[in-house]
């Protein structure tokens, strides 16, 4: 299911930023993911997805990290609500 999500980026280079945020809020929906997971499925950086992406996304309130206190934990997910 969550790589039938991700699909949709299959060979795209650019996307705008709403539909990235929109497609990592529907894979955080399904299952807690770590920012490398994230990176997989959406065949892009870690440090781009994590930049980007999960750093504003908590700060909006729109994804939810498993260790709140502490951003960098090794074993570090990410859901939404």
């Amino acid at each position: 299911e969550l790589e039938s999500i991700a699909s949709f980026l299959a060979g795209k280079r650019r996307v705008k930023p709403e539909i990235m945020i929109d497609i990592i809020v529907k894979l955080c929906k399904i299952k807690e993911l770590t920012n490398k997971e994230i990176a997989g499925l959406l065949n892009r950086s870690e440090d781009t997805i994590r930049t980007h992406y999960l750093t504003p996304m908590c700060e909006q309130g729109l994804i939810t990290r498993k260790y709140p206190n502490i951003k960098n934990h090794p074993d570090q997910k990410y859901k939404a609500k």
